[in-house]
């Protein structure tokens, strides 16, 4: 039984607002952060001001929720922001699913599928609780004492605010009057009343209340859900066993054979050196470029595969399940040889082409992936194979905080320049597209004596670009203010003096600069996080 009916109602409804607020026509910046906060905020005191006890374990998720929303604070990076993103929000939706229980540890792929559909379900159904009429008498008699209380306490706030407003605005007037920037402010204020946005303003109204109305109906089902959230039975499948064991076995068998085999491959081949290859008529690249994307793809089925015959396998005695799980387990291990090998061939076509983005994603993915198979090896031999999926979603959040703590357009712009300092080509279109995570390397880079003077030219002209566009696109809602953003301003202030060699021309609407003897254009990809 809900005993604040309308604190559920205008902790939604700040929540809606707030996202109006932070994200209406706003660059990202800090907004996620304090929205996910105000967001988990509200949702703790809903649940103390109803009398629940929320769970240890929720306590833990809900502070790693707070890390991925972070690190879209910290880094700009594009794919760090989307994952950490999508990653707060997920963490968010399973600590509304399991707060008052704390059993997300404890919960199957299903369960958190099944719960999730639940969620969405009470988003829609569960906030018109806070208009029926489902209450004791006593609780009813509070509710309406309450709101007469609240009424009679706004009366005389509006009063004042009738006496205030005429006074307000023959104040402003002459201090408008007495001071042109202050008057150019009170204009500025007043722009967002303006009747012309209309049609905006009622747009924005009415979304406003469509989120009130469902972020109402998630902190309901948080705090009073229908029946209590039970942990799964990990000691019964989540769908009945139907594959026969002698069946799974030999699946097992062949697909550990064909992975053996192509591992002895691998080590004849590719661990065994350069020369191996070029024998077979395959230069280093060539033999680096082919299969990566394949070998991945490989690993992510075989852990489809074994959490799914685990499953679905019918195993009573003992000496089956015993070798089910020295089969899979020798299959992970065979999964992770392949990462090695994934890992090494990527690393080879790097190093003949360059670091990108692109390139490096699927390093730290292979990274965690090889960490995640680990774990499900460990839990196999111990026995507790339905552990998988809270293994999966600590996996999951060690790879989205490893973007940020790695700093992908940092790392791409150090090895790089290393590329170009034993003689390859620095690409200053790419270094341009890079987000301002980049900007302290390539101005700490830039500083080193010693560097040949075509890399210090190249990092300089991107440096001064970045000044002017900066200079030309200053961001001004707080709202919009990020870390990394502000840190690279901070850094290219730093250097005012030494970039002075590169002063940046404009001329019919195309950027220059002049370096090394010769005029280079800034890059026409320009950040749009610098707009």
């Amino acid at each position: 039984m809900i005993l604040k009916r309308w604190r559920f109602f205008l902790v939604a409804l700040l929540a809606a607002w707030m996202v109006d607020f932070l994200f209406w026509r706003k660059t990202p910046g800090i907004s996620l952060l304090i929205w996910v906060s105000l967001l988990l905020i509200g949702g703790i005191y809903l649940a103390i001001s109803e009398k629940k006890h929320i769970a240890s374990w929720s306590w833990v998720l809900l502070a790693a929720a707070l890390l991925p929303a972070g690190m879209t604070f910290w880094r700009e990076e594009p794919l760090t922001q989307t994952v950490n993103f999508l990653y707060a929000i997920g963490l968010v939706i399973v600590l509304t699913t399991t707060l008052l229980s704390g059993y997300w540890a404890r919960f199957r792929a299903v369960d958190y599928l099944k719960s999730g559909f639940q969620l969405v379900f009470a988003a829609f159904a569960r906030p018109l609780e806070l208009f029926s009429k489902n209450t004791s008498e006593e609780q009813a008699g509070e509710e309406d004492e309450g709101l007469k209380i609240g009424f009679r306490r706004a009366i005389p706030i509006l009063r004042g605010l009738l006496i205030a407003i005429p006074i307000i605005a023959v104040l402003a007037t002459l201090l408008s009057s007495a001071d042109l920037i202050f008057s150019e402010r009170l204009q500025e204020f007043f722009k967002f009343f303006d009747l012309q946005r209309l049609g905006e303003y009622v747009f924005r109204f009415i979304y406003i209340l469509v989120l009130a109305y469902l972020f109402a109906g998630v902190y309901i089902f948080a705090i009073h859900p229908k029946k209590e959230t039970q942990a799964s039975d990990f000691q019964t499948s989540w769908v009945k066993p139907f594959l026969g064991w002698t069946e799974t076995i030999v699946v097992l068998v062949c697909v550990d054979i064909l992975f053996a085999l192509f591992v002895f491959v691998q080590f004849h081949y590719f661990f065994g050196g350069q020369a191996n290859i070029t024998l077979s008529g395959f230069t280093y690249a060539e033999y680096a470029r082919r299969g990566f994307n394949e070998l991945l793809l490989v690993a992510l089925i075989s852990l489809v595969l074994y959490l799914g015959l685990g499953s679905v396998t019918r195993m009573k005695q003992r000496y089956e399940k015993l070798t089910f799980s020295i089969l899979s387990g020798f299959l992970i291990a065979l999964v992770i040889v392949m990462l090695a090998s994934a890992f090494q061939r990527l690393l080879l076509y790097e190093n003949a082409y360059g670091f990108t983005r692109f390139r490096t994603y699927p390093h730290v993915f292979m990274v965690w992936l090889a960490v995640l198979l680990g774990f499900l090896l460990v839990l196999e031999i111990i026995k507790k194979r339905s552990f998988a999926m809270p293994a999966i979603l600590v996996a999951g959040l060690g790879f989205s905080l490893s973007l940020g703590f790695i700093n992908v357009d940092a790392l791409v712009v150090r090895q790089n320049v290393q590329r170009a300092v034993a003689g390859d080509e620095l690409d200053s279109q790419y270094l341009s597209q890079l987000s301002s995570d980049a900007v302290p390397v390539m101005a700490s880079i830039f500083q080193q004596t010693g560097l040949p003077q075509p890399i210090r030219d190249t990092l300089g002209v991107e440096l001064a670009c970045r000044v002017e566009e900066i200079n030309e696109n200053p961001v001004t809602a707080w709202q919009s203010f990020h870390l990394s953003r502000h840190t690279a301003s901070l850094t290219l202030a730093s250097l005012d003096d030494q970039l002075a060699a590169y002063p940046v021309e404009i001329e019919g609407g195309i950027w220059s600069v002049r370096a090394g003897g010769a005029t280079r254009q800034c890059p026409s990809t320009v950040r749009s996080s610098m707009n």
